[in-house]
């Protein structure tokens, strides 16, 4: 086993202050690109939403300019974020929040093994413990970095090791992109179905269903590693839960209603902050917070009708208008059950079309959560040699 120190010996820079640039400088475009902190996936670097600088800005750091599989560590705002350079195809730096690491040692480090530890539980209770002992302002500094160190097997090791997480990361990149797939075909039934009669009213969201919100949970309630996750806010981003950062508990409060118990294919709806997101649940062994609401159908059919329909632009800023608050906004579930929709009377069909995509869409993010709970396991077992 050999000692690694990645902020003492691997290559990490990062920009030296903003050296005078200003947001204003950015370009609607240019050759030369700025990754920032929100360009940073879960898998891969959205090169899309990557800002554009002039030639003289880009060249003015040269220690920041991008090379092919540097990693990228964000240092402010959500730390430790992780983005790995693969595909670079034009000249690109990186804003003041954030880090870049190279491989400057390629005999001893395999960069894909260590990007699955940065990635891990591993470097992330490492983030919460430095963020524990800093200041209310959250930043991630070179000389935390430093006092990070991960014990390295063999180089063809750290490859086999590698390749084996990668295949599993794989499997859920096409997991996810099939996802994206399916999602548009449902939404594309349902404007054929439905789209002529989206601002033809003749009932409510509550004529078909009640919107129950969840139970607000104590910190006092939270296990780690609890039997039971917590779906909150922060868990409904889009067509399905994300659990990567979840809450647990192993006991149920006593007052907690039966209500607040999902079942994977449940319909959520986020009731404060960014309010109006609509996901499928796909995670067994969940309990609802308040601040998410289920939608509990009359009639089972009407579903994944009210799924696509709230998924609609119409209904998403129909639910924001209706919105109160200024500093964080708040939506009511009997808002939500009173605004007007178009209620079909052919929804046998359209049911029978869109059950199966959207239940295999359902079965293939479960796959890719339950892959990624692999994964999380698998690591540390890897890691410490206990598997090879």
């Amino acid at each position: 086993m050999i000692k690694l120190n990645i902020g003492k010996d691997l290559y990490l820079k990062g920009r030296i202050g903003w050296r005078g640039l200003s947001k204003d400088e950015y370009l609607k475009y240019s050759n030369y690109k700025i990754i920032n902190a929100t360009s940073l996936m879960d898998s891969y670097i959205n090169w899309d939403s990557c800002g554009y600088i002039s030639k003289e800005r880009y060249d003015e750091s040269e220690e920041i300019k991008l090379q092919e599989n540097d990693i990228l560590i964000s240092k402010d705002g959500t730390l430790g974020k992780i983005g790995f350079v693969k595909n670079l195809n034009s000249c690109c730096t990186v804003s003041s929040g954030i880090f870049v690491l190279r491989n400057s040692k390629p005999e001893v480090v395999d960069f894909n093994y260590l990007y699955h530890i940065l990635k891990s539980d591993i470097f992330k209770d490492f983030i919460r413990r430095n963020k524990a002992q800093g200041s209310t302002i959250q930043h991630l500094y070179q000389r935390d970095l430093e006092n990070f160190e991960i014990n390295l097997p063999d180089i063809n090791e750290q490859k086999f090791v590698s390749n084996i997480l990668d295949s599993i990361d794989y499997q859920i990149d096409r997991n996810n992109h099939l996802v994206q797939k399916l999602q548009v075909l449902a939404q594309s039934i349902f404007n054929k179905f439905y789209g002529r009669n989206i601002y033809t009213f003749n009932g409510t969201i509550g004529d078909l269903c009640h919107l129950y919100s969840g139970y607000s949970f104590k910190p006092s309630d939270y296990t780690k590693d609890g039997k039971y996750k917590l779906i909150t806010i922060k868990n409904v981003n889009g067509t399905f839960i994300d659990t990567d950062k979840t809450d647990t508990l192993d006991t149920i409060p006593t007052k907690m209603k039966s209500i607040c118990f999902l079942n994977k294919g449940d319909i959520l709806l986020s009731l404060t902050g960014n309010v109006g997101r609509v996901s499928i649940n796909s995670v067994s062994n969940c309990l609802l917070n308040q601040r998410v609401a289920k939608i509990c159908c009359k009639d089972n059919k009407f579903k994944f009708y009210l799924y696509l329909l709230l998924t609609s632009n119409y209904y998403q800023q129909k639910m924001h208008q209706i919105a109160n608050g200024t500093s964080q906004r708040n939506l009511s579930p009997l808002d939500v059950e009173k605004i007007k929709i178009f209620i079909p009377n052919d929804i046998d069909a359209f049911h029978d079309v869109v059950k199966d995509i959207l239940n295999e869409l359902c079965s293939l993010n479960s796959s890719s959560l339950n892959l990624g709970l692999l994964k999380n396991k698998l690591l540390p077992l890897l890691i410490n040699g206990q598997l090879v």
